[in-house]
């Protein structure tokens, strides 16, 4: 459905859920250092962009598994923010 755009497209959703996951994260800690249990996060999304290639359906079925360790990064940054907050 991107096309072309696909790289650009993919990129602009991560950033948008790197930004709302760091809202939320504000939102519990009010604590600019709870924003960088958000770095991994962001750093593994950037590889998934860097890797993704038009047209390669074997890529981006490895891409698309590796969000699961997108999800225990960011479930790792929740863990990380919420025993700061105590």
């Amino acid at each position: 459905a991107l096309g072309a755009g696909v790289r650009a497209g993919v990129a602009g959703f991560f950033v948008v859920c790197v930004v709302l996951l760091g809202v939320a994260l504000w939102m519990r800690a009010h604590d600019s250092a709870a924003l960088l249990a958000l770095v991994p996060v962001a750093g593994h999304f950037a590889w998934q962009v860097a890797r993704l290639r038009r047209g390669d359906p074997g890529v981006a079925l490895k891409l698309f598994r590796a969000n699961r360790d997108a999800g225990a990064l960011v479930a790792l940054a929740c863990l990380v923010v919420g025993l700061s907050a105590l």
